[in-house]
């Protein structure tokens, strides 16, 4: 329902016509629209004919006015009719030939406007006002909010970047103007969404979560003004699994320093701790966007030494496995695009050296830091001196700490007091029986090259009241920064002098008590850069383990209560994963130079199967035997899978998927139930099983009729399947299909696993 802003008065403007035209077209048809004058603005609505008929691009749309008055448009090209169909079907306006284009906007002043639409031949017109019409007041503003609404909702899913301008401007409009979201385009809270995975959003930092803060935070929804006067709760009262162990198990000196909640990543030698930068800075963001649909370039390794103020040239690759032993990264999260507690531990061959090279580049790094603030200073940690190098916005912030031949550089104070700890005495890592327990199955002499360990006592700390409740804290804090940063924008496009954030308030471009957390924090200036006063600057903020954790509001102890009575009821105890990558050249006689194959085995162990429910129940049996991949294969996974408690009559089978190195023949952006389809069909990947169909036989493999000699049906919607000794494949291409068939075969595997 529209609530009615505090018009001003109003007066209705009838179009005057086509005062000037710099269309090609000058005798087009006439312009036909009308409008109201308000406070804070005036809403109309003009459509203007368009000629021809090959489709019009909708980006090519565009308004402006004389003296920058008209603002928030928002286009609609064709008839209505018309924008549902190509909604449901995916397909767009751009497919369908629209004979006019309608523009609602905003407008600020009362004097006649002198605009110019681009469809993309610009169009030059003047609006004069005329007596107003309530009746019309309300339609136009109703039918411009569900326009613009809408219009942001698609660009939102349809962008290659994280909503943030729209998710501002709809609320900030809203709050504005006094309206509530359109009702065909409400979507319902998440109150009854399961606990573990609202935990994982907040971990993984969910974009969706992110946009529900700021939404929250401009429409007054937020914790706002609210006090932190509650204690902080207790943690989850956690079960300990009892693990036998060989005590005669080999284990690398380096664990032997690790605290035992931290995460454990070990190279064995400097030169593989070097291929993971090169892996990550040359593919890491690609994957991450890949999976989160959107492009960004987050540079994680390059943050990674930028904070720790550690750099690795050419000459660090040839001598780095004569001066480093072991290395291992090391740390309590791994939220590096927004400020980690995380660090890197060394164990030298030639100590001196090492701490030389390291001192010398800290000295360097101070130097040139020198005019943003940077200092460095020895402190004194666990009756040790410990040299921190940091700047006041944390961008850099590294503790250099030191015990025997190990070193350790690291971003959080509680890292080193941790490292300290283990070092006089308390457990560490090597010492926990989970960490026995995976060395007994992943041995040393495996000699991967990477070697992940996630202790299930880093997972309970990922739960704890510090994390959770700091982690939404640093949501809200970036959020702020965000929101100022857009409302300065915002006010400078409507011509407002507002920057400050009680000018901003006041114009209502941010939300009342905006800046005031409850923790104290807030935006503060320095310089060009807006900083969180207690965390420092937007993705390098204060690690949380470093952010102390005095009080809470009601509203955080009532969240944080229910988390946890989730996790005592149903997930008493976390399990451990373990990773160990394994790489191997591929080049032979001087081809397929640089290529490489990666083997990857990933166990979590020893864990409690109940707590996984359904989804372990679709695990089948560990099995012997692997199904060989097709050559050109970037992407392959094989599960061994059963019906389970899903579907109990679906028999133990081999499920596989790959995706060959070509490139697809479309953009790979779903979009409505065509573009779906199509993006599915161009993807040059398969889907097989063996030695059953197997879950394939939920789909309407009936429809294909009776293969031909060679084993080929298709399906409806140009899906192409192939049956032969037990296989069933399915694929888009009938050359992929045909490609990759002549190489399935099952094989014996090194070792036993049900994913592979």
């Amino acid at each position: 329902m529209l609530a009615k802003p505090k018009w001003a008065a109003t007066l209705m403007l009838a179009v005057a016509g086509i005062a000037s035209s710099t269309a090609a077209d000058a005798t087009a048809a006439p312009v036909a629209g009308q409008a109201v004058v308000g406070r804070p603005f005036g809403i109309a609505s003009v459509s203007v004919p368009l000629s021809g008929v090959t489709p019009i691009d909708p980006e090519l749309f565009s308004l402006s006015e004389a003296n920058g008055r008209a603002l928030y448009p928002v286009f609609q090209a064709g008839g209505a009719a018309r924008r549902v169909l190509g909604q449901l079907l995916g397909a767009g306006i751009e497919n369908l030939p629209p004979r006019e284009v309608t523009v609602s906007f905003l407008f600020v002043g009362d004097e006649p406007l002198n605009l110019t639409v681009h469809t993309p031949a610009p169009v030059a017109f003047t609006l004069r006002p005329q007596l107003p019409n309530r009746r019309a007041d309300d339609r136009l503003l109703g039918q411009w909010w569900r326009q613009y609404h809408a219009a942001s909702q698609q660009r939102a899913s349809e962008g290659d970047y994280p909503p943030l301008v729209e998710t501002y401007l709809s609320s900030m409009l809203a709050g504005r103007l006094g309206l509530e979201t359109p009702l065909l385009q409400r979507r319902g809270g998440n109150d009854t969404q399961h606990e573990a995975l609202k935990t994982l959003e907040l971990l993984a930092g969910a974009e969706s979560l992110h946009m529900q803060v700021i939404r929250e935070t401009m429409l007054g929804q937020s914790d706002l003004g609210q006090l932190a006067d509650q204690p902080v709760p207790d943690d989850v009262l956690w079960q300990q699994p009892a693990i036998e162990v060989n005590e005669q198990v080999a284990i690398e000196p380096i664990a032997a320093l690790v605290p035992p909640e931290c995460f454990y990543i070990r190279f064995g030698k400097f030169s593989n701790y070097l291929w993971m930068n090169r892996l990550t800075r040359d593919y890491g963001g690609d994957l991450a966007n890949m999976i989160a649909g959107r492009g960004l370039d987050r540079q994680m390794t390059a943050g990674i030494e930028r904070q720790l103020a550690v750099k690795y040239n050419e000459l660090s690759e040839l001598v780095g496995d004569q001066v480093v032993n072991d290395l291992a990264l090391i740390g309590r999260d791994t939220f590096f695009n927004s400020g980690a507690a995380f660090g890197l531990l060394f164990e030298a061959k030639n100590a001196f050296l090492f701490q030389t090279s390291v001192q010398q580049e800290r000295a360097a790094v101070l130097a040139r830091e020198k005019e943003n603030g940077a200092t460095e200073q020895s402190i004194e940690i666990a009756g040790r001196k410990v040299s921190l190098l940091s700047t006041p916005d944390n961008r850099i912030r590294s503790f250099f700490a030191a015990h025997e031949n190990y070193r350790l550089i690291t971003s959080s104070r509680a890292i080193v007091e941790r490292f300290y700890a283990v070092i006089d005495g308390e457990q560490s890592l090597a010492q926990t029986p989970e960490y026995v327990y995976t060395r007994a199955y992943m041995p040393l002499e495996r000699e991967d090259t990477i070697f992940i360990y996630l202790p299930s006592a880093f997972f309970r700390g990922l739960v704890s009241p510090q994390y959770q409740i700091e982690l939404t804290r640093r949501m809200k804090a970036e959020a702020d920064i965000e929101l100022l940063r857009l409302a300065r924008l915002t006010a400078r496009n409507e011509g407002s002098p507002a920057q400050s954030i009680d000018e901003l308030v006041a114009g209502g471009f941010l939300p009342r008590e905006f800046g005031r957390r409850p923790d104290g924090s807030g935006p503060i200036e320095a310089g060009d850069t807006i900083l969180d006063s207690r965390r420092g600057a937007r993705g390098s903020f204060l690690p949380i383990p470093d952010v102390e954790l005095t009080a809470v509001t009601r509203d955080e102890a009532f969240q944080y209560a229910q988390r946890a009575q989730f996790y005592r009821e149903n997930w008493q105890q976390m399990d451990p994963l373990v990773v160990g990558i394994r790489r191997y050249s591929l080049e032979q006689d001087g081809t397929d130079k640089g290529l490489e194959r990666l083997v990857i085995d990933a166990n979590v162990a020893p864990f409690a199967e109940q707590k996984y429910g359904w989804i372990m129940s679709l695990l089948g049996p560990p099995t012997n035997e692997r199904i060989t991949t097709a050559p050109g294969d970037i992407i392959s996974l094989q599960a061994s899978v059963r019906g389970g408690l899903l579907s109990p009559n679906v028999p133990p089978h081999h499920l596989f998927l790959g995706i060959q190195d070509s490139v697809p023949a479309t953009d790979l952006k779903p979009g409505g139930l065509l573009k779906t389809l199509r993006m599915l069909q161009t993807t040059p990947g398969y889907l097989g099983a063996w030695p059953k169909p197997g879950f394939l036989d939920w789909l309407p493999l009936g429809l294909a009729g009776e293969p031909d000699i060679y084993g080929f049906s298709q399906l409806p919607l140009g899906l192409w399947r192939r049956q032969f000794e037990g296989f069933s494949v399915l694929s888009f291409n009938r050359d992929v299909l045909a490609h990759v068939t002549d190489y399935l075969d099952p094989v014996p595997a090194e070792n036993a696993a049900q994913i592979r």
